[in-house]
């Protein structure tokens, strides 16, 4: 079958030539009509650009001829010929009409220039022997037919580019399922998609990646969070630690008490993850009293505790953090009263002793704090008729961790309630959970920002 543009009678200066077959035509003669439409006014998108200046043309013929391998003239290769026709003009159109007028008077003056200093080369390019002829072609073709069904929304109307776009998704899934059948261990996809056959870890296999969204979507990625604590499930553990201690017989018991009371506030005011808070030992603590709080620049009467948290439990482990708590808050919260009860029953002085630890020098965990000092006091509020606590049959169950403690703290600083004298501002509540951002995560403005400690200890202050 001969070229069709050989037939056009387009024959002029400016016309450009087809790469394989040596035929010009001049652009004008390269359209569509029926069945294809544009949205756009005055047929543009349905019409080659008139454009001078265009590098390696390769006609319809060609290009179908080369993707069939074989001469054309079998029924269906005038459709072909007709998407393909499509394809053209659609790449053309995807540089908006200004750009080819702004660019073709550029290209003209560098070609005028090469042809006034004989042996330059700007505009040559590799000129391929054989028109293109791989997958990705007659993927389009496709796209082509499938963009001129009509919609089942619209009278009349053919379907948007966002539903034909899902064939090249399709195309793209079905391709990778072979990729991963076939290339397991050595197939990697990068940030952008792109995929490479490659040796490397088997943990950033790609068919893993694919195996990991499945397992996710099938068994669920979202735990359940265990229910937040109250201010006042709180404060009934704390009268639940005082009566205990006031009641204690033996200085081992009264300990017992004043760690389970120093634990409660410690979680509840400076919202520690239970490895930070059981891991404290008695250097960790720095106590500010009441009447010393003039030599801090506190205010008056105010104390404070500072908590140097182990590196170890934080992102970055070159440095440690520091949590500051009121000495007594507002509102009634009195760990500095627990920790001078704790302090004045250790037995040791040992600046690496645990602050929580059992009699025989162990540490204690979140399941003991939670089955010997939280589980009944909860569950005899609930049985009691606490209205909160009452949906839930099961404790345990309900209230598995002690972040129960940090997502209820944080709630209770965001609002005004109670004896509240006011809520926490954004500012104060990043302030004091900073030790839970990695450096490289902060704006500038907020790495070189230090707050003295009695703006730090405003939040427990006033807003817990």
């Amino acid at each position: 079958m001969k070229c069709v543009y050989a037939t056009s009678g387009f024959d002029l200066p400016n016309g450009t030539g087809c790469r394989p077959c040596g035929t010009t035509y001049h652009p004008l003669c390269i359209s569509a009509g029926h069945p294809f439409t544009s949205r756009r006014t005055g047929r543009l998108g349905l019409v080659f650009p008139n454009v001078r200046h265009w590098a390696n043309f390769v006609c319809e013929c060609c290009t179908v001829r080369a993707v069939l391998g074989r001469e054309l003239g079998l029924l269906g290769d005038s459709e072909l010929l007709l998407l393909e026709r499509m394809r053209i003009i659609d790449i053309a159109h995807s540089w908006s009409p200004g750009t080819h007028t702004q660019y073709q008077s550029k290209l003209t003056y560098v070609q005028g220039f090469e042809a006034r200093h004989p042996g330059l080369n700007i505009l040559s390019l590799f000129h391929p022997p054989t028109p293109p002829a791989g997958p990705t072609i007659p993927l389009m073709w496709a796209e082509e037919a499938y963009s001129l069904r009509l919609s089942n929304r619209r009278d009349n109307l053919p379907v948007t580019y966002g539903t034909v776009r899902q064939l090249r998704a399709a195309v793209s899934q079905y391709h990778m399922t072979g990729l991963i059948n076939g290339h397991t261990g050595s197939l990697h996809r990068d940030q952008q998609g792109r995929v490479s056959i490659t040796p490397g870890r088997a943990t950033d296999d790609a068919s893993l990646k694919h195996f990991s969204d499945g397992l996710s979507a099938r068994i669920g990625n979202e735990a359940k969070p265990s229910v937040s604590l109250l201010d006042r499930h709180v404060r009934a553990v704390d009268d639940d630690c005082t009566r205990r201690y006031n009641g204690a017989t033996t200085a081992r018991a009264r300990l017992l008490w004043a760690r389970a009371g120093l634990v409660n506030q410690f979680l509840w005011l400076g919202w520690l993850r239970s490895s930070e808070v059981f891991g404290l030992h008695l250097q960790d603590l720095e106590i500010i009293e009441p009447h010393q709080a003039a030599s801090r620049d506190l205010p008056a009467g105010c104390g404070a505790i500072v908590m140097w948290l182990n590196p170890e439990t934080k992102t970055s482990r070159q440095s440690r953090a520091d949590v500051v708590l009121a000495y007594r808050t507002i509102s009634g919260h009195r760990p500095g009263l627990w920790v001078k009860r704790l302090l004045d029953l250790l037995h040791t002085k040992d600046p690496m002793s645990h602050l929580f630890a059992h009699a025989g020098g162990s540490s204690w965990d979140s399941l003991y704090f939670r089955r010997t000092f939280l589980y009944p006091v909860l569950t005899k509020l609930r049985d009691t008729g606490d209205p909160y606590l009452r949906p839930y049959a099961n404790i345990p169950a309900a209230l598995y961790s002690l972040h129960s403690y940090r997502r209820g703290a944080r709630t209770q600083a965001s609002k005004l309630r109670g004896s509240l004298t006011r809520r926490a501002t954004p500012d104060e509540i990043y302030e004091h959970a900073r030790w839970r951002k990695s450096r490289s995560s902060e704006r500038i403005d907020v790495i070189y920002r230090e707050w003295p400690i009695a703006d730090r200890v405003q939040i427990t202050l006033h807003c817990m």
